[in-house]
């Protein structure tokens, strides 16, 4: 794998991350301007609903990488993950919540873990949870 490199122009980043064999095939070597670059990837952990990671250039001790951000979807982006949820509406019964664009039913699902063979599936007409079987089909 190459190194990449970003061009820096008054100590900011300009353009995108490029290839050392790139650069030296369009220069005949790395041009003085481009400075090691370092590609972070972006991160797993959870965000809201209604938020989203927007990726940056910087410097972190004292090497240019990607800096990933979370920041707050726009008001058309939340507006069209409330209308998706609500087009889908479970059950009649079921109430959806806005603050995380989810659908509750009326009483919490036992918690029984899984790993003790015990899975729930929502029954409408009596309004609660049931017990269910769950088999992993056989492979033909």
């Amino acid at each position: 794998m190459t190194n990449l490199y970003i061009k820096v122009v008054n100590d900011q980043p300009v353009d995108h991350p490029a290839f050392e064999d790139n650069l030296i095939q369009a220069f005949g070597s790395v041009p003085s301007e481009y400075q090691p670059f370092t590609r972070i990837a972006q991160p797993s952990d959870a965000i809201g609903v209604f938020q989203k990671r927007e990726t940056s250039y910087g410097q972190v001790d004292g090497t240019w990488q990607d800096v990933w951000t979370i920041v707050d979807k726009s008001a058309e982006e939340k507006t069209a993950i409330l209308d998706a949820a609500r087009a889908n509406q479970p059950y009649p019964s079921w109430t959806f919540d806005e603050s995380n664009a989810i659908w509750n039913a009326p009483t919490a699902r036992p918690e029984t873990p899984a790993a003790e063979g015990k899975y729930y599936k929502w029954d409408e007409p009596t309004l609660a949870w049931v017990e269910t079987t769950f088999e992993i089909p056989t492979p033909p």
